[in-house]
């Protein structure tokens, strides 16, 4: 009269039941919500112990290991099973783009790999051996590297091919860099268009990167998504953009309310839709509204938007850490909100629109 298997069926439909109205992202969130409180309470005594030097030294910290777990969620969140026509080439020039990024990074940050082992002095016959084995292992491990990324695309040659040379060209970009003495990119800016070139890799191909299913986002999905937009374009924007305080005031109201109704047409379209076409319209508007909202301030409000951009960075980093299911960086930016004196990203983002 009882069967078990009835049980089993009914848990799992009320878990999808469940997941319908409430993303993984969201309950992976609301999980670590104890962690985050706790990360919230001790961020001085962990910023203290761990993390030496001003606000500047302990941002550029955390961003150079946000660059390495963006690494790995991409490499180990692929879903090459989900793509439609078995190969989708907008998708895998953006994860090939940020793969050769983060590869450009690895051959600035790491000089030399053979350096990165200590040995004892030698005798001067071994000690030249060592030279030899050490100039090998430079040049063998940027290949092994781009190997074990390819075969992250396991399945799909495509893929492995491109991410493989990815790797290549990065990894030797970097170091071309390094030989001719060239300007080092900042930590932040590469931080930053890691989450702005994956975010719209999220919503181009949900499923690729297990973060939902097109055609069926919820409300929770679209408002991360638009949260997240708005804080890395509004970071971007405040960071190249300068203040001149070049718009009259009656014009800037007038081109601030027209982009206003732009950006509403353009945001129910992309509701309709979920088109990654409209996502990126809708992201272009607040581009064009975060430009006249920089530009109209006067030039003596560049530390006040300087401020602002670091606001909006943390947050940036904050929202695709909850997007993509890693606790870690949020606990990162939780770090970074306790210690910046004067953390007001909510206010960056209505002066911008």
């Amino acid at each position: 009269m009882f069967d078990p298997s009835l049980v089993v069926q009914s848990a799992v439909s009320s878990f999808n039941n469940i997941a319908l109205r409430g993303p993984d992202f969201f309950w992976s969130a609301l999980l670590c919500l104890p962690i985050f409180a706790i990360f919230w309470i001790f961020a001085p005594e962990i910023s203290k112990r761990f993390l030496p030097g001003d606000f500047k030294a302990k941002r550029q910290t955390l961003a150079g290991w946000s660059v390495l777990f963006i690494a790995v969620w991409l490499l180990t969140h692929q879903n090459f099973d989900a793509l439609r026509d078995g190969v989708s080439m907008g998708l895998l020039t953006v994860t090939a783009a940020c793969i050769f990024v983060i590869s450009l990074f690895a051959g600035w940050r790491v000089e030399s790999v053979g350096s990165l082992i200590k040995t004892k002095e030698n005798p001067p016959s071994p000690r030249l051996r060592w030279t030899r084995w050490k100039k090998r292992t430079d040049v063998a491990a940027p290949f092994v590297v781009a190997v074990v990324v390819g075969l992250c695309a396991f399945g799909n040659w495509h893929a492995a091919l491109v991410q493989f040379a990815a790797v290549l060209f990065g990894f030797g970009a970097g170091r071309w860099m390094i030989r001719n003495n060239r300007a080092e990119f900042d930590l932040d800016f590469i931080v930053i268009a890691l989450t702005a070139a994956l975010t719209f890799g999220l919503i181009m191909q949900p499923e690729f990167f297990r973060f939902g299913q097109l055609g069926h986002l919820t409300v929770i999905h679209i408002l991360f998504l638009m949260a997240a937009a708005l804080a890395i374009i509004g970071s971007i924007m405040t960071r190249v953009v300068r203040p001149s305080g070049w718009l009259k005031e009656s014009w800037y109201k007038k081109l601030m309310w027209l982009a206003r109704a732009i950006a509403v047409m353009v945001f129910v379209l992309f509701i309709l839709t979920e088109s990654a076409l409209a996502f990126l319209c809708l992201g272009l508007v607040f581009a064009a509204t975060s430009f006249l909202a920089v530009r109209h301030h006067a030039a003596k409000d560049a530390p006040m938007l300087k401020s602002a951009s670091e606001d909006l960075w943390v947050l940036s980093l904050c929202l695709f850490g909850i997007l993509t299911a890693m606790p870690v960086l949020v606990c990162a930016a939780i770090i970074l909100m306790r210690e910046k004196p004067k953390f007001d990203a909510a206010g960056a983002i209505r002066s911008l629109i």
